[in-house]
């Protein structure tokens, strides 16, 4: 699979005024790029044009320079005030110069970035669902909660986490594009200049929320929405709306999804503790989610081995595991747990009740 490329720039019949300008914004970067001899100031004009699309403020250009490089320059069509903050020495300002209606022109800002080959995480996640592929929709789970726990250690936030922003390579590894809404420390005190796609975003995050914490809501929803498909892929065709979205955030904060529902009553009945309290997760009504970091770590649903000793049920902020020598080998993930019997031992989660091994 490979990222979608968008050629096909013309508008319909009854294109809204924005649709407009992106349409002739596009022609115009993609005349200067076709021949961009003498229109760019820093760049080597020396490349081949690949392909190209056009996105809300920006056109994105794919190039091979004669030298063999791979890269995307990223040429703003609207100006933005954060990017240089945000990119650093991969921020050109004023690089490329744009013809207008006449013989005029202005330069616009560019980013120069390399060009990350693969499909999107959206694209494998509908093609994987549809398919019934839960082993593709699992690893991608797994790496993608990988990804999440160091973006979660991370002081920066990239601001507009979805799945069509992030490439999965033929590897199966992930990486992260389009971080035009990025918080980074020098940008504390200001305001966002945008505030993420609403299908994954939290419906109460407004431009003045401009902090670390920006992508712990569409963290957990997408690591929800990766599990849930891995056990039971068919959620995606009954769910999913056009953004590829299983839970609409303002019904999973106001109390009144069924998708989240189903998918909370999924992972009780499967004793995945884990995802059972990160999907819980969703139901808050700030986008900040303090408990998300400690969720995550947990990582996957293993239970640990005691090696013959018997660890004593005990709780924490309301939820119940299992410690030795006062520490949990069992996380406080379980809404009750019971004495260890044999190695065994009985625990609710989601009010369903499962016998789980600890010896």
């Amino acid at each position: 699979m490979r990222r979608t490329v968008t050629h096909d720039i013309g508008g319909s019949r009854k294109a809204s005024p924005d649709s407009v300008f992106q349409t002739l914004s596009l022609y115009r970067c993609l005349k200067s790029m076709r021949n961009p001899r003498g229109l760019l100031r820093t760049l080597d004009a020396e490349f081949r044009l690949l392909s190209w699309r056009a996105g809300n403020s920006a056109a994105v250009f794919e190039i091979m320079t004669d030298d063999g490089r791979h890269l995307m320059l990223k040429c703003y069509i609207r100006p933005k005030r954060n990017l240089a903050a945000i990119y650093g020495e991969r921020f050109r300002p004023q690089e490329l110069y744009v013809f207008g209606d006449g013989s005029g022109g202005t330069y616009t800002d560019v980013v120069v970035d390399e060009w990350i080959e693969g499909a999107t995480l959206a694209e494998h996640m509908a093609d994987a669902a549809k398919t019934g592929d839960s082993a593709r929709i699992a690893r991608l789970a797994a790496a993608f909660d990988d990804m999440a726990r160091s973006m979660l250690a991370d002081e920066c936030a990239h601001g507009d986490l979805k799945p069509e922003n992030i490439v999965v390579t033929e590897d199966m590894q992930l990486r992260l594009i389009d971080f035009d809404a990025a918080y980074v420390p020098s940008l504390r005190g200001c305001r966002c200049e945008e505030i993420g796609t609403e299908a994954w975003q939290h419906p109460s995050r407004t431009y003045d929320d401009f902090d670390r914490h920006l992508d712990d809501y569409p963290i957990a929803l997408i690591s929800t929405t990766l599990h849930a498909l891995a056990a039971e892929p068919e959620i995606f065709l009954r769910h999913a709306d056009a953004d590829g979205s299983v839970i609409e955030p303002h019904e999973a904060s106001t109390g009144g999804s069924e998708a989240l529902a189903c998918i909370e009553n999924l992972f009780a009945r499967k004793c995945m503790p884990v995802q059972y309290r990160i999907a819980t997760l969703l139901r808050s009504h700030a986008y900040r989610l303090p408990q998300l970091a400690e969720y995550m770590s947990y990582g996957a649903d293993r239970f640990a081995v005691c090696k013959g000793r018997i660890p004593e049920p005990d709780a924490a902020y309301g939820l119940w595991g299992y410690k030795l020598d006062d520490k949990f080998v069992v996380p406080p993930l379980f809404d009750d747990c019971m004495p260890v019997r044999s190695g065994r031992a009985e625990v609710v989660l989601g009010g369903i009740r499962h016998e789980i091994t600890l010896g």
